[in-house]
């Protein structure tokens, strides 16, 4: 799964005719609730609504909304005027889809992207058959392919549970034992002031799973670099997602992980291992890799 990100204009009706509109960046975040971990965070309302739009609305029409969480069984809308990093954490809920200002109501430059290329799998050609298809824009060693959903080769369908927003194509381990793909970005002199006052924090996410009770896996490491290509902390890791973690069930599971970029950050890696623990085949998929800044 990855953020999908809403600029929306909010009309303030005490306002001139030209000083009216509030931009609000929010992202959307589908089979995933907020959850409070400090005991003061609570919602300061909960409303019944027909559909997640309306919940939406909600949200922007209370100048204190920072994050609301739709629930798509009993249509209720919790209000919270926390953001995700103060006091709460994303846990995995199937019909449940939260929204959250990623900027706290302040527009800027950071708040763009996915700084990852490619990371959803749909650029360049897919393969439905037994083809080794490295994906597009990615380093690649070994058999790691673009292989579309629905392929009778990875066994991934649409129907399976996963990311509302999949697409077409995901990354597949294909055959190697242990195959991986990985690439580097560099972040411009804009963002290294921000970084070094300690302004600028990511969320960092992808879709891990398998096929039905195998352990064939996948795992997505983040690793953070200074100017001199010096490696800065250690590397963050989500996944590997195992066959228990999808109650072996075949299905993508989504695992993210968020912080602060650390001081004299310069640039990244993204770096993708699919791993085979049985068979002839490597059956670790992954789709949506995510990697957002926001302040």
């Amino acid at each position: 799964m990855k953020f999908l990100i809403l600029l929306s204009f909010f009309t303030c009706a005490s306002q001139l005719p030209l000083q009216n509109i509030r931009t609000i960046e929010l992202s959307i975040l589908y089979n995933a609730r907020y959850q409070c971990v400090d005991p003061q965070c609570s919602p300061i309302t909960i409303i019944f609504v027909s559909n997640f739009e309306k919940c939406h609305m909600a949200c922007l029409d209370n100048i204190n909304c920072r994050t609301a969480v739709f629930n798509e069984l009993t249509d209720s809308c919790e209000i919270f005027t926390d953001i995700i990093r103060q006091y709460g954490q994303i846990i995995n809920e199937e019909n449940i889809v939260t929204i959250t200002t990623i900027d706290e109501r302040s527009l800027t430059a950071v708040l763009q992207r996915n700084w990852i290329v490619n990371g959803d799998g749909e650029t360049g050609l897919c393969t439905s058959d037994n083809v080794i298809l490295n994906p597009t824009d990615w380093n690649c060693n070994g058999t790691v392919t673009q292989e579309y959903y629905n392929s009778t080769y990875s066994f991934q369908f649409l129907t399976d549970p996963g990311p509302a927003d999949r697409g077409n194509c995901h990354f597949y381990g294909q055959a190697s034992a242990s195959t991986t793909m990985w690439q580097t970005r560099n972040f411009t002199s804009f963002f290294h002031p921000l970084i070094d006052n300690k302004t600028i924090w990511y969320n960092f996410s992808a879709w891990i799973g398998g096929l039905n009770s195998q352990d064939d896996t996948g795992q997505v490491s983040l690793t953070f670099f200074d100017g001199s290509y010096q490696t800065i902390g250690n590397s963050i890791t989500i996944g590997p997602v195992l066959a228990s973690d999808r109650n072996g069930i075949t299905s993508l599971i989504f695992r993210q992980a968020t912080g602060l970029v650390p001081v004299g950050t310069r640039s990244f890696q993204v770096f993708v291992e699919f791993i085979r623990a049985m068979g002839t085949s490597n059956n670790g998929v992954i789709d949506n890799i995510s990697f957002i800044l926001y302040q």
